[in-house]
């Protein structure tokens, strides 16, 4: 009967002490890997930091020399100062209207008055309206610009025109009073004036 060989044990532990080297260094190396991974991050932030400006991160101070911004009632103050310039450089233009509906004058600043005669209202068939305000139709019609034209002027934008009804303005036409009121806001757009409605019952209250 042939005899068994016995086994080599010296030779078996040998390459398990290979293959254990072997993971062994494997795994270390992946571990400085992710050890390295890990570095680069912390150490790019860090650099940048270090050249960053010392206020860098101080991103909501205000600047030394920040505008600190003025109280309401001075604003309002200096508002009513710069249009009471405004109007002191503009010259005066009146505008006379009856208590029917017709502008009658024009009185320039320091000049004679110019008759006019413009109508502003006109009846109209419909009974619920009666009058109908000829400039909300025809911007050739409105106080502002029949002034210009008595004027002789392209424009009004050095002016001030003041409409002065010949009547109390409670007892003119609504047609009338409504329509004078819109020319208020339509002069500056139309031809650049400044323009008021003053009524003559309150005439007595400015006098000296």
């Amino acid at each position: 009967m042939p005899r068994s060989r016995p086994i080599q044990y010296s030779s078996l532990t040998s390459l398990l002490d290979v293959l254990f080297i072997l993971v062994f260094a494997s795994l270390i190396h992946a571990a400085s890997k992710v050890e390295a991974s890990q570095r680069a991050p912390r150490e790019s932030r860090a650099a940048a930091a270090a050249e960053a400006p010392p206020d860098a991160g101080v991103a909501d101070a205000a600047p030394p020399d920040a505008v600190v911004a003025p109280a309401p009632n001075s604003v309002r103050q200096a508002a009513a100062a710069a249009v009471a310039r405004g109007v002191d450089t503009r010259a005066t233009q009146i505008a006379h209207v009856s208590p029917t509906g017709v502008l009658t004058a024009v009185e320039p600043a320091g000049r004679p008055s110019i008759l006019v005669g413009a109508p502003l209202l006109q009846r109209v068939d419909d009974p619920d309206v009666g009058l109908a305000y000829l400039g909300d139709r025809n911007p050739a019609l409105r106080v502002c610009a029949i002034v210009a034209a008595a004027l002789d002027r392209d424009d009004l934008a050095n002016d001030i025109v003041v409409i002065v009804p010949d009547a109390s303005i409670d007892q003119l036409p609504v047609a009338l009073v409504e329509g004078m009121r819109r020319d208020l806001h339509r002069c500056a757009a139309d031809q650049g004036a400044l323009a008021a409605l003053v009524d003559p019952a309150n005439l007595d209250t400015f006098s000296p």
